[in-house]
């Protein structure tokens, strides 16, 4: 089992939707607006998942988890959850990284189970990931 804990949480499908035609207004195509907010948010997340691994010893070619996990999430963020389709769909960039870090071998429904999200009404933005085998 590992914990991970990130100083922020993953935009919802609907942020992310919102933030494109936020963008879309400023004079950018939509097509544009889709490759630079894509490339920045990954870029972000990417960033994120190496700092919260932290000294954990891992990579591609030895990924720490090779059988099956559930991913449990504890959110700190103010107002309304996100619904559970929303968070993980949002989840995508980050669990894509802990692949190509070497945590996850794979990122197929067999091998990742999603844990229901435990939400706390916060100013703080932060998530924990708690991740063990099942």
């Amino acid at each position: 089992m590992i914990t991970l804990e990130f100083p922020d949480i993953p935009f919802s499908l609907n942020e992310y939707k919102q933030m494109k035609v936020r963008r879309a207004g400023k004079g950018f195509s939509m097509s544009q607006v889709r490759g630079m907010v894509l490339t920045e948010y990954k870029q972000y997340w990417a960033w994120l998942v190496k700092i919260a691994m932290g000294e954990i010893d891992c990579d591609p070619e030895h990924p720490l988890f090779t059988k099956p996990v559930i991913i449990k999430p504890e959110l700190f963020k103010a107002g309304l959850p996100y619904d559970n389709d929303n968070f993980w769909g949002g989840m995508k960039p980050v669990i894509d990284f802990m692949v190509r870090f070497g945590i996850f071998v794979d990122d197929t429904p067999d091998l990742i189970k999603h844990g229901d999200p435990v939400w706390h009404n916060s100013k703080l933005r932060k998530m924990i990931l708690t991740i063990e085998e099942v």
